[in-house]
C-alpha cells in the first residue's frame, strides 16, 4: 500500500525507500526468529513428544523451517510492492515459473527420485521461493522509479477520464 500511495503521490525516491526499508526489517526480524528456532530446535519438539524419532526428524528439519521463515518474510513483502507498483501480471509470471514450473518439480524429484523424502520437498519448495525473491529483488532494484510515477500517473489519468471510478462504486 505504502509504495502505490508513494507512486500516486509523485514521490519516486519515497516509494524507492519503502520497498527496501520494509524489506530490510522484514529480513532483520524473519532472521531473530529462524535463529530462535535453530537455537530451540532439539528442546522444541519435547513439548510435543517423547518419541526420541519424531523428536530428531523434527530437530532436522528446523534447518528447512528456518530458511522458510525468512524466504516468507521478505518474498510477501517484495511481492506486495510489485503489485503496489502495478506489476501484477509480471508478479503471477514470476510466481507461476519460479514456484510451480521450477520448484515443486525439482521437489517432487528430489523427494521421490532421489529418495529425499520431506527434505526433498522442503528443499524444493524453497528452490522456488528463493528464485522468486531473487528475481523480484532484481525487479525492485532495476525498476526506474521515476517511470513507475508517470504510469501511475497514466493509469489514474485513463481510469478517471474513461470513468472507470464510477464503474466501481456501483
Amino acid at each position: 500500500v505504502r509504495v502505490s500511495n508513494e507512486l500516486g503521490a509523485g514521490n519516486a525516491a519515497a516509494a524507492k525507500f519503502s520497498v527496501w526499508v520494509t524489506v530490510s526489517v522484514s529480513l532483520v526480524t524473519q532472521t531473530a526468529f529462524a535463529a530462535l528456532i535453530l537455537i530451540t530446535r532439539y528442546d522444541f519438539p519435547k513439548l510435543f513428544t517423547d518419541d526420541e524419532i519424531v523428536m530428531k526428524e523434527v530437530s532436522n528439519l528446523a534447518v528447512y523451517l528456518c530458511t522458510s521463515i525468512i524466504l516468507c518474510g521478505v518474498q510477501p513483502v517484495l511481492t506486495g510492492m510489485a503489485i503496489g507498483a502495478g506489476w501484477q501480471t509480471i508478479v503471477a509470471y514470476v510466481n507461476i515459473t519460479t514456484y510451480y514450473l521450477m520448484g515443486m518439480p525439482i521437489g517432487v524429484f528430489m523427494a521421490f527420485k532421489l529418495n529425499w523424502g520431506l527434505e526433498g520437498l522442503w528443499v524444493g519448495t524453497q528452490i522456488g521461493m528463493g528464485l522468486q525473491t531473487v528475481v523480484l529483488i532484481i525487479m525492485c532494484w532495476r525498476a526506474d522509479w521515476d517511470k513507475e510515477v508517470q504510469l501511475t500517473k497514466d493509469r489514474v489519468s485513463e481510469d478517471v477520464s474513461t470513468g472507470e471510478e464510477q464503474k466501481l462504486i456501483h
